[in-house]
């Protein structure tokens, strides 16, 4: 395998348009996927929602944006979350660096 997850980057109008088939797709292949800036107070919310495994929170340490993660917690409690077809998986194997 080349690759252990995809990073999905570009305007919010383009991830929001591909992001949910990306992720399905990449679910699929057993990749996690990674979504850089998900823009906006309910962008960490779409982003688990559609099922990203991780999003970039720079903005939010960079701002002080906190209500950003409150709105993700409320988010994750209406699921009530974590379960195990909901939470991340771990990483179980080690790659070698050359």
């Amino acid at each position: 395998m080349l690759a252990d997850g995809i990073f999905v980057g570009g305007s919010k109008r383009w991830k929001r348009a591909h992001g949910p088939e990306i992720v399905a797709r990449a679910h699929d292949e057993g990749l996690r996927v990674h979504v850089g800036n998900p823009s906006g107070k309910d962008g960490l919310v779409w982003a688990y929602r559609t099922g990203f495994d991780s999003a970039d929170t720079t903005t939010v340490f960079q701002n002080e944006y906190w209500h950003y993660l409150e709105r993700l917690e409320e988010a994750t409690e209406e699921t009530q979350t974590p379960t195990q077809d909901t939470c991340q998986l771990e990483l179980t194997e080690s790659v070698e660096v050359v």
